[in-house]
């Protein structure tokens, strides 16, 4: 944002739960499954069959975070940026894809 200040940071919304260093309308608007649904609906871009699909999804996505072995929150650009590249580069450490430094 630093180099480019003619750009806005876009705050998206999430149906999952907001974690502690994270403040509401700054990182996500955080919104509950029967908000999300609302919000679909209300919009009336998508038809009740879609609405379902999108809301199944993002219930199996919320079920599945804690699946993940590594989880980034994107709340600092640089420091997502090197959490990323460490855990790049953890990994191909440890499938032999990449000599040590």
């Amino acid at each position: 944002m630093r180099r480019l200040p003619e750009l806005e940071l876009a705050v998206s919304a999430t149906t999952r739960e907001r974690r502690p260093n994270e403040r509401d309308g700054r990182e996500y608007h955080f919104v509950s499954a029967d908000e999300l649904e609302r919000r679909l609906r209300e919009r009336a871009t998508e038809s009740g069959g879609e609405i379902e699909e999108r809301l199944a999804v993002a219930r199996e996505q919320l079920a599945l975070e804690d699946e993940f072995d590594h989880v980034i929150v994107n709340d600092d650009l640089r420091h997502a940026v090197d959490e990323l590249k460490g855990v790049v580069a953890r990994e191909l450490r440890a499938t032999g894809s990449m000599s040590r430094p």
